[in-house]
């Protein structure tokens, strides 16, 4: 796991109308606005590779950082380790979510990957996008 040293500015008046704009040698940069809830939204511009199992499950250099967890462009991973969940849960901000089971060398780990096929307006920059939990490797 990596850890960053992130210089934070913020600029504006404050409020909703503030930005704030994020930048450290691995390249990450604040590119939206932050909701409501104060979630900065990150997005990172280095390689980052989610692996669990043994198998490489996503790589990209191109991942959007929200609340900790970096959101693969759904191109950037592997469908044939996804099966389709019926879980759902529903974020205040972001919107519902939907879950994917990874089948991995004939291993599941249920509901360790979740996308917002229609997320609300503050959360638009994760549309499109897989994140991943319950043990997936993510750096």
């Amino acid at each position: 796991m990596r850890v960053f040293n992130m210089r934070l500015a913020l600029a504006g008046s404050g409020g909703l109308g503030q930005r704030a704009f994020v930048a450290d040698r691995d390249g990450w940069r604040l590119d939206a606005q932050p909701p409501i809830y104060g979630i900065a939204k990150c997005r990172r511009r280095t390689m980052v590779e989610a692996r669990w199992n043994g198998a490489l499950i996503a790589s990209s250099d191109d991942t959007v950082v929200v609340e900790g967890n970096d959101y693969f462009p759904r191109e950037a991973v592997d469908d044939a380790l996804l099966r389709p969940s019926d879980t759902t849960s529903t974020c205040p901000w972001k919107g519902g979510a939907h879950y994917y089971t990874l089948d991995v060398a004939g291993s599941q780990n249920v509901d360790a990957a979740w996308y917002y096929p229609d997320p609300k307006p503050e959360a638009a920059d994760i549309r499109g996008r897989i994140a991943f939990w319950k043990g997936v490797t993510v750096a």
